[in-house]
């Protein structure tokens, strides 16, 4: 009994810390964490089932990569954007080139190899044809180097003795590896498809209040009972015991509801991006 019972914590404890994990970092490769990776390989069932059931989100797990796709919160959610190296967030330029630069990748017949000089060029011909005027100034090889370096990071591309991209100076003959399984994991669903910016955030279906809750609280620790719907207020008075339940069991987050709101926070403090108090 004893041993069964260790055995469950164990396991309890290892799907838990996997979890974790992947809310913080949804690409993870076996190149970069393994022991991790192997957490979530061997908890890939269960936690495929409770990221889709619990918070509406998707969990790929191959045999190199784990990819949690996640679905958009509403408006009053704090963003959390894409970061460079130094901590500075990504801009709409920024982001243009990331997404041009997958689109480069993703082009018809690229290699799994590719030298950064022939990726500048099909980046350069793919905005010329859609009517994108790109410079060539640092600013803008910032910009590019950037996104490089966040694919890097990613595991979508690696180079030749793992060292980073210098920004001031771009060599087009290093030659880049592509992970071809995980790239086209990177979006949630096509692009060209949208109609715009807000339908790609957009939810495409109207979710129960307890998910909504769930996810607000999980990805957003504090939620202000004000920016509750009618329903979702309901679910948070009448299923406390059992969010609470949840909230620890999942991710060891420890719930608080008071008069003005709901609070799930880590008391190991790893979990979330800013201190409480």
């Amino acid at each position: 009994m004893t041993t069964t019972t260790g055995t469950v914590a164990q396991d309890t404890t290892g799907r838990r810390h996997a979890a974790r994990v992947l809310l913080q970092q949804p690409i993870l490769t076996a190149a970069q964490d393994p022991d991790t990776f192997e957490l979530v390989r061997r908890h890939a069932t269960a936690l495929k089932s409770m990221f889709a059931e619990q918070l509406g989100y998707t969990l790929v797990v191959d045999t190199s990569f784990a990819r949690l796709t996640k679905a958009p919160l509403d408006g009053s959610a704090p963003s959390r954007p894409v970061r460079r190296g130094n901590g500075d967030e990504f801009g709409a330029t920024a982001y243009m080139y990331l997404a041009l630069v997958c689109a480069a990748l993703l082009a018809p017949g690229a290699d799994d190899r590719v030298l950064v000089s022939n990726l500048v060029d099909q980046i350069r011909a793919d905005a010329d044809e859609h009517g994108i005027a790109l410079g060539d100034t640092l600013s803008e090889r910032r910009h590019l180097v950037s996104a490089l370096q966040t694919l890097q990071e990613w595991g979508v591309l690696t180079e030749p003795g793992g060292e980073g991209t210098a920004v001031d100076d771009l060599p087009g003959d290093v030659p880049l590896t592509v992970d071809r399984t995980l790239l086209p994991h990177l979006m949630s669903g096509p692009l060209h498809k949208a109609t715009g910016p807000a339908a790609i955030v957009a939810s495409p279906v109207q979710e129960p209040a307890a998910r909504r809750l769930y996810r607000r609280l999980v990805e957003d620790p504090f939620v202000a009972r004000r920016d509750l719907d009618a329903d979702a207020v309901e679910v948070l008075v009448r299923d406390r015991a059992e969010l609470t339940r949840r909230l620890d069991e999942d991710f060891g987050l420890v719930l608080e509801v008071r008069t003005e709101g709901a609070l799930a926070y880590d008391p190991d403090g790893e979990l979330t991006d800013a201190p409480f108090p």
